[in-house]
């Protein structure tokens, strides 16, 4: 309207001594349309207030809620989907979809769950989606099967009760079953994905948690959650909206939150920590975490035409890697020092693990005659080091810093930098003798990486090491409720996997993540976010 009466009166059309006439006339339409503009404003303002841009650094391939396959996706799931426990800041499991258990004898539980908890798509949890989760969780595929180990059958008594039955006891049945997520039974089979299917032609992006967000919208880099009314305690959540980013490069990723185009950043390159410090709109959280980077020996020579000739099958060989890498260097140039060196793969603190004498200097075998001797294979063999281009922090740089390092040492090694789909599709058909890995202990025990790293058969151990003794004891911990005896069973098991050096633990980095100054967020210690409790101040 404004335009065509700008027009009309540089056209001539109207003229000067005629314009106020005109204007008078269509007040009306005027009017309406400059309120129009006023309460749109208005209301967009006001959905902000309750809208969080939250930018994930890696991409989002799949949210089947038992195959997840890296951290983004396990913490956007999280947001989605619920447990029958959860573990809030002190990682502690306290009953979440359930309402009262009663142990019944070491090896027979029984639960009941809360009566008011509806999926997204408005279906009443029972207890057959309960049973239905757990039997898929067990499945071939699932990434939280060896949570399962001591499950022997699920039953369900009624439409609220059921039954876990264990093939042996086991103290950390309620930890484990805080990491697996609740899925409705119906909504699983009406899809025909009851098997789980882990190719990336047929990954699923689909949801229908019982959680506090839901996922109404997923476009390209873009997705978009949005709070459950329904949701049991929907009280507790204070955001509406979450908008979803992804962004790999990390430059990109700081210029975006310095531009204010998102609020909330998990987690954020060590590189960029300086730099954003440096924005007093931006607040740096960090924290010690829960994660190991380590290398990864192959120690058997296996069938495949890649490790036939395999030096790492003597330990000597793994001990002049070891004592060729220089991790204070590791620590500063990759990680600027945002973390600490490895002694164990086992984070310090956790349940069950060794006594950290230092945490800042760590003891390296010196050179001997058997380590020249070894020196001298690894030059003449044709090694590469196997790392995910996309998955752990700086893994690029770190990766080139170990390949500088070793090369330093004499030993030449090829670099080869691949999607994680590639990496740990080669590692499982054995096709390579070092790698590099990332590991979190999200139950705070190291039962937990004996298990999935340790066992003979676990479908994370790809060093080909297998050993009775140590299988035995590993079986024997998961159903031992005695502190004291459990405690002398895995100091047994790690001295004897100690001497192994299957692995070289490099550094547990840690956790930063960043946010707008306007905006508060819990994070748990093994990196979840807990954005039901996220909080905005637009006055700050």
């Amino acid at each position: 309207m404004i335009a065509h009466f700008y027009l009309y009166l540089i056209s001539g059309t109207i003229k000067p001594s005629n314009l106020f006439i005109s204007f008078f006339k269509h007040l009306p339409y005027l009017t309406g349309i400059f309120l129009l503009f006023f309460l749109f404003g208005r209301t967009v303002e006001t959905k902000a207030d309750d809208q969080l841009r939250w930018l994930l650094p890696s991409k989002i391939r799949n949210l089947d809620p038992h195959a997840y396959q890296n951290f983004e996706e396990e913490i956007l799931l999280y947001q989605i989907y619920e447990k029958l426990f959860s573990q809030d800041e002190d990682l502690i499991p306290n009953p979440n979809l359930i309402e009262r258990l009663k142990q019944l004898s070491p090896t027979r539980w029984e639960f009941t769950l809360r009566e008011n908890v509806r999926f997204h798509s408005g279906s009443l949890l029972k207890a057959e989606d309960v049973v239905f989760s757990l039997n898929r969780a067990m499945g071939i595929g699932s990434s939280v099967r060896p949570h399962t180990t001591s499950f022997g059958s699920i039953a369900s008594i009624d439409d609220f009760r059921f039954q876990i039955i264990l093939d042996k006891p086991n103290p950390l049945l309620l930890v484990q079953l805080a990491q697996i997520n609740i899925v409705s039974k119906s909504w699983i089979v009406e899809r025909s994905l009851t098997e789980i299917d882990t190719s990336s032609e047929n990954h699923f992006f689909e949801t229908n948690g019982t959680g506090p967000f839901k996922l109404n919208q997923m476009e390209g880099k873009t997705l978009k959650l949005f709070k459950n009314m329904s949701w049991w305690k929907s009280s507790e959540s204070l955001v509406e909206i979450i908008e979803i980013l992804q962004e790999p490069k990390v430059v990109r990723q700081r210029e975006m939150l310095e531009d204010n185009l998102v609020d909330f950043l998990v987690p954020v390159s060590t590189q960029q920590v300086d730099l954003l410090s440096q924005n007093e709109k931006i607040i740096m959280h960090e924290r010690p975490s829960l994660r190991t980077i380590f290398l990864g020996f192959k120690i058997s020579s296996g069938t495949h035409k890649s490790v036939l000739l395999n030096p790492f099958e003597s330990i000597e060989a793994r001990r002049f890697v070891k004592s060729s890498l220089q991790l204070e260097e590791l620590l500063s140039r990759v990680y600027s020092r945002q973390g600490i060196l490895s002694e164990h793969i086992v984070p310090p603190d956790a349940h069950g693990g060794p006594t950290y004498q230092n945490p800042n200097k760590i003891n390296l075998l010196g050179s001997s005659i058997q380590n020249r001797k070894h020196s001298l294979e690894l030059k003449t063999s044709k090694l590469n080091l196997d790392c995910p281009n996309d998955r752990y922090e700086n893994v690029k740089l770190l990766c080139s810093e170990i390949q500088r390092q070793l090369e330093k040492s004499g030993v030449p090694i090829k670099l080869n930098l691949r999607s994680s789909d590639e990496h740990f599709e080669d590692l499982r058909q054995g096709k390579s003798n070092l790698f590099l890995m990332g590991w979190g202990l999200p139950t705070y025990d190291s039962h937990y990486m004996l298990n999935y790293l340790y066992r003979s058969g676990s479908s994370w151990n790809f060093t080909g090491y297998s050993n009775p003794l140590v299988d035995q004891l590993i079986g024997a911990i998961d159903q031992e409720w005695r502190p004291s005896l459990r405690e002398k069973m895995l100091n047994l098991t790690w001295a004897i996997l100690d001497k192994e050096l299957l692995y070289f633990p490099l550094i547990h980095p840690n956790f930063i993540w960043a946010t707008r100054n306007n905006w508060s967020i819990p994070v748990r210690p093994d990196g979840i976010p807990l954005l039901y409790k996220a909080q905005n101040d637009p006055e700050s």
